[in-house]
């Protein structure tokens, strides 16, 4: 018995870092992994009541990305899609367009959206990014969305 327990330690200790190589991934992509997307679009709309107001001026609590800013990515240990000033969560992989949300609940009334879309290598080469901020003014229900789109 004595002798087969040291040829059985040693074959389990070699597989431990095998398993370890294997690495989750989150559509194709690794926690840790960073890119760089370029603004090439940026939409924020005000809808209180039925009226609806374009380019009004970014909520708070929304990132405030200019046209043609370079803006720094990166995955998170739980899959998430990470920025400066936001962390969305990753929901699934469709093809080549890995998806991201926070859904809004009652006591935090708003969302945030994303898709990465990848090459056919896997590599991030476009984005799109939502914010959704909800609140009444009264009695009236009033959104505001800011849209962003990426290009590498």
């Amino acid at each position: 018995m004595k002798t087969l327990l040291l040829p059985i330690v040693v074959a389990t200790a070699a597989l431990l870092p095998l398993n370890r190589l294997k690495a989750e991934t989150f559509g194709g992509f690794g926690a840790g992994k960073k890119f760089t997307l370029t603004v090439t679009d940026r939409k924020s709309t005000m809808t209180r009541g039925i009226l609806v107001t374009k380019n009004v001026s970014i909520p708070d609590g929304v990132p405030d990305f200019a046209e043609g800013e370079k803006v720094n990515f990166r995955i998170g240990a739980k899959g998430q899609l990470v920025g400066l000033d936001f962390k969305i969560a990753f929901r699934s992989e469709q093809g080549d367009i890995v998806i991201y949300s926070n859904n809004p609940t009652f006591s935090k009334p708003h969302g945030d959206a994303a898709t990465v879309t990848k090459n056919s290598n896997g590599k991030p080469i476009e984005a799109t990014l939502t914010f959704y901020r909800f609140h009444f003014s009264g009695f009236i229900p009033v959104t505001n969305t800011v849209n962003y789109v990426f290009e590498r």
